[in-house]
């Protein structure tokens, strides 16, 4: 790059078709040179609630953590698949579910909605309610699909489907609040397109997106929520950047003069995206406004999870069992297998057809997709 060395030299390296999060190319974006700057530890960076997979958590990572909220509670429920014939309680938040045991809580799950796969109601046999209806999940998790099964232990109630269904339907129709995308459908009529609870801060002309060595021209938003900037030539040609994500905000010398430099998160594969904004006092002013609203949208993020229920659950201070220490010393050595009991693979009635595996130069059961020998060693280890 002779220009910028740490922008991409073609505008399509910068703003490809969209990719999911986590997959976004990352070709012709360079790690920023280091310099004095302040950065910003990037709230997704830190966010696991939504797009993990846990067994056996602490009571302080079943508190909401900020901007967490706490939609609907079901109880009794039944962990069909892991406890079958423990009652338990179903916290439904605005990121994840949570089951723990009402006898003893630190048994317990919690199942982020970014892991996700498919929710569908089959007949499972409960030890509370024998052949009865139950909410099936099936997940995955770094490359691990793990099954859930819960039964509502009250007859006839179907508020355990409407409830977990509805919420993460919300959750996947609300992904611009928390991912970063690419060519999307912002702006209409030449004005950005509003997500619910979003308010425009600052609206800035003549705003050059240094993707190119001669640049491209365009306008620049600054919401509660998010960074956009669009082409005034192609409205498609744009980027929306959510405080989510981004994890450093600084003002850099380049070939055009000062820019503005916003790098994203590692979620995201950590773009490093540029622009210029003239005169200097613009652009010192809007880097420190965007440093100001990240700051406040990190105290009290909005993930974009609007669902309410009829009836308000109670809070979840009063729903805390106290966790009771066990007089019994736990060796550190040994790991846990609580996960073992919800692999997808759980109940299978059937051995698979055998077939060579050139790895260990024997015949194998076929393993199912996406699942390595590799992967299995390392959960034996």
């Amino acid at each position: 790059m002779r220009t910028i060395g740490f922008f991409a030299r073609r505008a399509e390296e910068v703003c490809p078709q969209p990719a999911p999060v986590g997959e976004l190319p990352r070709n012709g974006a360079r790690k920023p040179r280091r310099g004095p700057a302040v950065t910003m530890a990037a709230t997704a960076d830190s966010l696991w609630e939504d797009r993990d997979v846990r067994f056996d958590i602490t009571s302080q990572q079943m508190k909401m953590r900020p901007g967490e909220v706490l939609i609907d509670c079901l109880d009794p429920i039944e962990d069909t698949k892991g406890n079958n014939g423990e009652k338990g309680r179903l916290l439904v938040t605005n990121l994840r579910i949570i089951w723990h045991s009402i006898v003893l809580p630190r048994v317990n799950l919690s199942v982020g909605y970014n892991c996700f796969v498919s929710t569908t109601t089959r007949t499972a046999n409960s030890k509370l309610r024998g052949q009865t209806e139950a909410l099936y999940i099936l997940t995955k998790c770094n490359n691990t699909r793990f099954e859930f099964i819960f039964t509502n232990v009250v007859p006839g109630s179907p508020r355990l489907f409407a409830s977990v269904i509805a919420v993460h339907r919300a959750y996947e129709t609300s992904k611009m609040y928390r991912e970063l995308k690419l060519r999307c459908a912002l702006i209409q009529n030449k004005q950005l397109r509003l997500l619910p609870k979003e308010q425009v801060y600052d609206k800035i002309n003549g705003v050059w997106n240094l993707s190119s060595d001669q640049g491209n021209l365009g306008t620049f938003f600054v919401t509660n929520v998010r960074v956009v900037w669009h082409a005034n030539m192609n409205d498609s040609f744009n980027v929306s950047i959510p405080y989510l994500q981004i994890r450093s905000v600084k003002i850099r010398d380049s070939k055009f003069g000062l820019a503005l430099v916003i790098e994203s998160s590692q979620a995201t594969g950590g773009y490093v995206l540029g622009f210029k904004i003239d005169p200097v006092e613009k652009l010192e002013g809007t880097a420190k406004e965007i440093k100001s609203l990240h700051q406040v949208f990190s105290v009290n993020p909005i993930f974009g999870v609007d669902y309410e229920m009829e009836e308000k659950p109670q809070q979840l201070e009063d729903l805390t069992v106290e966790q009771i220490q066990d007089d019994v010393e736990i060796e550190a050595d040994e790991q846990t297998d609580a996960f073992v009991a919800y692999f997808a693979d759980g109940n299978k009635q059937q051995d698979r057809e055998p077939v060579f595996s050139e790895e260990l130069g024997l015949a194998i059961e076929k393993l199912k997709d996406g699942f390595t020998l590799q992967g299995l060693w390392e959960v034996m280890g």
